[in-house]
């Protein structure tokens, strides 16, 4: 582990070195905060709690899939990795040091976004903090796994960037984190189950507005978990040290593997009646009461 802290300690340094970064950390994510607040949510507390889900989203997928892919991607192109392989560093400490580089980041962007949410818009909390902190947490560890193997799929850092960033405008498409799902067209609201953002919208949602427990959402958390552990191993397994080094055919089928939990689980929630009650598709649920503390 000392190795893995000194790793995200001296990437951490280097990142900041960049200002671009840090608007891309920090000030993008709060633009955001006050454009969905203020312009999406007209200021008004419930529908600022009902925009909290999507806006934790979006900070998701900028840090994980766009900036944790990318960055796995340019160090790579820059030949960074093959001085690590001359030292006892393995694959999985790299890995495991850019997915916690990506958390440090991440973690006090949401914090913030909540301060504005509860100080400046008033937004009312049914559930618990420490709920949202778990989903959260959990969805970031998801996208941030599969952002880093997507990186060590492809052979150059110019196609990294542009498949992540088409994968980061579909996932922003599909998953309700632009638009609410209920709002969209069906055959969209049945896709959004198979996109780890709609897994943390939905309970992030059930949490805030309605006060859910973390057990009322097992599902969607197990899902997340399987996701995260299946991308971070495959990851491991396909990382590639030195840039010039090809992708194989058989390392882009094991990549493949990390899909699977998001694609049985979204299957299940598509064809099985009785699953819906796990997710509960926007079209399909009744209004419930609005939380006592509004």
């Amino acid at each position: 582990m000392k190795a893995v802290a000194r790793l995200v300690i001296l990437n951490l340094r280097l990142s900041y070195r960049v200002k671009i970064a840090f608007f891309f950390h920090f000030i993008f994510p709060l633009l955001m905060t006050f454009a969905y607040f203020g312009i999406f949510a007209h200021g008004n507390p419930l529908e600022v709690a009902g925009m909290m889900g999507p806006l934790i989203s979006l900070t998701v997928m900028t840090d994980a899939l766009l900036m944790a892919g990318m960055r796995s991607a340019e160090m790579r192109e820059r030949d960074m990795f093959r001085q690590f392989h001359l030292t006892p560093i393995r694959a999985s400490q790299l890995v495991l040091s850019d997915i916690i580089l990506g958390y440090l980041t991440f973690a006090p962007v949401v914090v913030l976004e909540f301060a504005i949410a509860v100080s400046i818009y008033r937004m009312p909390l049914a559930g618990s903090y420490l709920a949202i902190v778990v989903i959260s947490t959990l969805g970031f560890l998801a996208l941030a796994s599969l952002g880093i193997l997507l990186s060590s799929v492809v052979n150059t850092g110019q196609e990294a960037s542009v498949i992540t960033q088409l994968l980061f405008l579909l996932l922003i498409l599909l998953s309700g984190t632009t638009m609410p799902l209920a709002k969209l067209p069906h055959i969209v609201q049945y896709l959004a189950v198979f996109t780890p953002p709609a897994l943390m919208i939905v309970p992030t949602d059930g949490i805030i507005l309605h006060g859910d427990h973390l057990s009322q959402h097992l599902p969607e958390i197990l899902t997340l978990l399987v996701s995260f552990l299946t991308a971070f191993a495959v990851a491991i397994l396909v990382f590639r040290w030195e840039k010039d080094e090809k992708v194989t055919p058989a390392a882009r089928l094991k990549a493949l593997a990390a899909l699977l939990p998001l694609v049985i689980l979204g299957i299940a929630f598509s064809v099985i009646p009785k699953a819906h009650r796990w997710f509960p598709f926007p079209s399909q649920q009744t209004p419930r009461s609005a939380p006592a503390n509004q």
